[in-house]
């Protein structure tokens, strides 16, 4: 089963992350063959593996029981999580991939009501906030270095680009305010250029 679950993910490393840069690969990779508590979160893995499905006509007719399996893991999570610290960044990537997975399905509602739930998650978390001042109450897990700044930026602005598409498609208002955010949206001049 990991085997094939690992295959699934790769199928969407090598389509779809491209166009949705928000996972450093080499991080992921490495941590879904480590000790099981370093793991991505597995409603984050089935999403991954329901969007490969999906673009893959060998495993074509397991992508919505995936993406069932993620959305009700990540609802079980959430209602189960009374916890006021920080909030894993998966989570609002998951619900990200939930709602692109919905708009590629054409679930119109659910993909506007997904994305707007990766929007607020975001924003409790800080994430239009990781170049500038920091609320007080931190959502938002440390980073430990530029790859997990840049994931965070990345994550963010994948937010941003969902909240103003679904705005757009349903004449409705913006969640995020632009005057708010406080988030680069390039790689500073100083970094060396690096593949991500």
């Amino acid at each position: 089963m990991a085997n094939t679950t690992n295959y699934r993910e790769q199928i969407y490393f090598k389509t779809i992350h491209e166009s949705i840069p928000i996972l450093h690969i080499f991080r992921y990779n490495t941590a879904t063959v480590s000790e099981p508590r370093l793991r991505p979160p597995i409603y984050l893995r089935y999403i991954i593996c329901a969007i490969g499905a999906s673009v893959s006509p060998t495993y074509t007719s397991m992508h919505n029981a995936l993406y069932r399996a993620s959305r009700k893991t990540l609802e079980d999570v959430e209602l189960n999580d009374h916890s006021a610290e920080s909030i894993p960044l998966a989570r609002p990537q998951a619900w990200i991939l939930i709602a692109i997975y919905e708009l590629l399905q054409m679930h119109f509602h659910r993909w506007w009501m997904s994305t707007a739930r990766a929007v607020r998650l975001s924003q409790i978390m800080g994430l239009h906030l990781v170049d500038g001042t920091r609320p007080s109450k931190k959502m938002l897990p440390v980073a430990k270095d530029w790859t997990d700044v840049e994931e965070q930026r990345r994550t963010f602005w994948m937010a941003f680009a969902l909240d103003r598409y679904a705005a757009f498609g349903y004449g409705a208002p913006m969640i995020i305010d632009e005057k708010d955010v406080r988030t680069e949206s390039r790689i500073p001049d100083y970094l060396p250029s690096l593949r991500y």
